[in-house]
């Protein structure tokens, strides 16, 4: 982008961060965008057919091997998000098993446990007319879940410090990667020691998982792990591979749904005929008891609005990747080297792609008008072999979360509106959402 193309990105910038300055950019400048990414030079696409390419078609040239996720290094170590090759085909043959819609069935009374606990904390609330905040609930319920339905352990009082330690982690991250030029390197000799810090308190935990998870009579996804073969070569993971998993697992197991969520709630007050149409559907699926695997399929509207929210708000906003070996995308050459980025966040708000893209509306995920979205227009998972594997969790969680809320209260914003945060890295609201509540009668 040339520096006019740039100042006039500044209105978008400052209502949506960076996800608004990439926006403008292929907005401005083609559906194939030269501009940067925090220090890093970067091209940008968002047309659907591009992001195929890169990500499915092509992915081949287009690998994880990139600046971005390098910085995640540090902490994911060569789990299944960041590593590559042959190494991470073996890794993910091990995981995916667990996470098919078959084995996230066995794991949908653990959310259901959760959000009914969850439903008792906001029940308390109301009694004492005391404000929720759903963005730290829904973190909260989140590690929770993650933690009780995966991890096979409780964490208590430890989920405050964990939480905290992870929040300081993930700002740290998102501030290097907002500072620009050689700039970069200073920040990062500023941050690493408390980056570091803060990787040593989710080490502790990671320790603790796996002790808890060898012990004689546990059972679970961890304890499994850690004897489950490669199906094609045998290979066991090391205790350091378990590591990296499982801190991929439980940041991609409840940062991501959290905010999902809480964006969620931040819609169903915008709009009460959302809040009434959920408990509708709940009140006739459930009446008064906790969601099985098997109702998953008859709560439909509840899926839809996880899945609007994702839209309107994408967990993942923008995929980084690393051009290696030189390309042509759109008639623009990609030489060996480049960084490549697909906005999410600018394909889920493309007028060219959804009818009034701004609007939240549920009901385009309903079954009856699925159809009618444009293949490959809805990407919240990333596409292509390194499709999220946790697709099939998120979205029962999701609908387990939101039907057991909705079923049970009265739900209307406290305080101001919210907008998007505008560091990069995970779609987080810009400040508390704050819920006031009423039980209904009878539940």
């Amino acid at each position: 982008m040339t520096w006019r193309d740039t100042l006039a990105s500044i209105p978008s910038v400052v209502r949506f961060g960076i996800n608004g300055y990439i926006e403008e950019a292929i907005r401005r400048t083609g559906e194939v965008a030269a501009a940067s990414l925090g220090p890093f030079p970067a091209v940008f696409v968002s047309r659907p057919d591009l992001i195929r390419h890169v990500l499915v078609t092509q992915n081949h040239v287009y690998l994880k091997d990139n600046p971005v996720f390098e910085l995640l290094r540090p902490l994911a170590g060569n789990g299944v998000f960041l590593s590559e090759g042959e190494f991470w085909r073996s890794q993910r043959r091990i995981l995916q098993p667990e996470f098919t819609s078959r084995g996230v069935d066995a794991l949908v009374d653990g959310m259901a446990s959760v959000a009914a606990a969850v439903a008792r904390e906001w029940e308390l609330a109301c009694r004492a007319g005391r404000v929720v905040d759903a963005t730290e609930t829904m973190r909260d319920a989140a590690m929770r879940i993650i933690c009780h339905t995966v991890l096979g352990v409780d964490l208590g009082a430890d989920s405050a410090r964990l939480g905290r330690a992870l929040d300081r982690l993930l700002l740290l991250l998102q501030v290097e990667l907002s500072v620009p030029g050689p700039l970069g390197g200073t920040v990062w000799r500023a941050l690493e020691k408390p980056m570091l810090a803060a990787i040593a308190t989710i080490d502790e935990f990671v320790a603790a998982v796996i002790e808890q998870n060898r012990a004689a009579g546990a059972a679970g996804v961890v304890n499994r792990l850690l004897e489950s073969p490669d199906p094609e070569t045998g290979r066991t993971m090391t205790a350091k591979h378990l590591r990296d998993e499982i801190i991929t697992l439980f940041i991609a197991g409840h940062e991501t749904t959290a905010n999902t969520l809480s964006w969620a709630w931040v819609e169903v007050c915008r709009s009460p005929n959302i809040l009434e149409r959920l408990r509708a559907e709940a009140d006739a699926v459930l009446g008064d008891r906790a969601p099985r695997a098997a109702d998953l399929p008859r709560l439909p509207y509840a899926r839809a609005v996880f899945e609007e929210s994702m839209r309107l708000y994408p967990p993942l906003p923008f995929v980084p990747r690393i051009a290696a070996t030189d390309d042509v995308i759109a008639g623009y050459r990609v030489p060996s080297g480049t960084m490549l980025v697909c906005s999410i966040f600018a394909l889920h708000r493309r007028p060219d792609v959804w009818p009034a893209p701004l609007d939240f509306d549920p009901e385009r995920f309903l079954p009856e008008r699925r159809a009618a979205i444009a293949p490959g227009a809805f990407v919240p998972f990333g596409a292509g072999p390194r499709l999220c594997m946790g697709n099939h969790f998120a979205l029962a969680e999701g609908a387990v979360m939101l039907s057991t809320l909705a079923r049970r209260f009265d739900v209307a914003r406290a305080g101001a509106d919210v907008g998007i945060a505008k560091l990069p890295g995970s779609l987080r609201p810009d400040r508390p959402v704050r819920l006031r509540l009423r039980a209904r009668a009878g539940t």
